[in-house]
């Protein structure tokens, strides 16, 4: 009962920083979009009849359907996992009577899927997530997490996987006798320290350091950070990344939707190529919708922003690396 009730005035203290940080958005929906879009609250343009359709992969608009829909896109494997097991919708009726087909009857709202929170096992992986965020805030966090760490399933399961992985090496002396080459062509001065200091994508940026701040809306917490360069890309390959990746979620400002979006960041670690070369980030852009209008009258307007796609080794031009990748 302590645990919860910590965890409900640290969810109060986050509304007054996130406007409309509500986690179960979709249990206030009263069917307004059950004829238009499988999800729901539903939005329109200004002008336009039609909801507002978004990839439930990418975006979310309550904490709850991110924990079912979001799948781990730091994940480099085919078969994504989501934080929560998507549960199925209620199957329709098999059989309708005579009278029933000859009326124009409302599907049932209960056809959605049911994304309600009340396991102790989601309720486990909500506080986690609910963590990140107020910590990215400044904001104490909840008192949710085991002495080892986070109580949600999926990301204890995940630091094991991280724990077990197998580690490939191979080339080592190669490898040295390249990086003594360019140590010793004064490649040395362009060469970044591997023990970078712990930013997000918020201040370590792939486009420019200077604004990426501008770049990219709201606020964003580390889900997980699970792959690292040179591990295989898949199962039987021997292909592997040069960059670090974490699953990253990142809460809009209240006047736009849909409110989540799910995207991957780079390590905070971000040196490659042996310092050489620097991950950056590789933006995308998005379409959503902001709110022009006010709380009361809605204007919804079509906007894209950015969202972190990826991250990629760079090498700075000049430098010694710069030459041999040029060959």
């Amino acid at each position: 009962m302590l645990k919860l009730v910590v965890f409900v005035s640290v969810f109060v203290v986050l509304n007054a920083y996130i406007a409309n940080f509500n986690p179960n958005q979709r249990s206030s929906c009263n069917g307004q979009c059950q004829n238009e879009q499988p999800s729901c609250p539903c939005k329109k343009q200004r002008n336009s009849t039609d909801c507002f359709v978004y990839d439930t992969a990418t975006f979310a608009t309550s904490l709850n359907e991110a924990l079912y829909t979001f799948p781990d896109v730091s994940d480099p494997s085919i078969n994504r996992s989501t934080m929560m097991k998507r549960p199925a919708p209620k199957a329709a009726p098999a059989v309708m009577s005579v009278m029933s087909t000859m009326s124009a009857a409302v599907p049932e709202a209960a056809s959605q899927p049911d994304f309600s929170c009340a396991s102790n096992e989601c309720q486990a992986c909500m506080r986690h997530v609910m963590d990140g965020f107020a910590t990215a805030l400044k904001v104490s966090p909840t008192s949710g997490a085991s002495a080892n760490g986070t109580n949600c399933t999926y990301i204890r399961q995940k630091e094991v996987e991280k724990a077990n992985a197998p580690k490939f090496r191979g080339g080592d002396s190669v490898a040295e006798q390249i990086l003594n080459i360019l140590d010793s062509s004064g490649g040395s001065l362009n060469r970044q320290s591997r023990d970078t200091s712990d930013n997000s994508v918020d201040s370590e940026s792939s486009v420019d350091e200077t604004d990426i701040k501008d770049k990219l809306l709201g606020v964003s917490t580390e889900i997980s950070c699970d792959y690292m360069r040179g591990e295989t890309l898949a199962s039987g390959s021997n292909w592997c990344g040069l960059c670090n990746l974490c699953w990253t979620w990142r809460k809009l400002p209240s006047d736009y939707f849909p409110s989540y979006l799910n995207e991957v960041s780079c390590s905070s670690n971000n040196a490659c190529l042996a310092g050489f070369g620097k991950c950056r980030p590789v933006l995308r852009t998005l379409t959503v919708l902001r709110n022009a209008g006010t709380a009361t009258n809605e204007q919804w307007m079509q906007q894209s922003i950015n969202s972190v796609a990826g991250c990629e080794c760079q090498v700075e031009a000049g430098t010694s690396l710069h030459a041999f990748i040029t060959r």
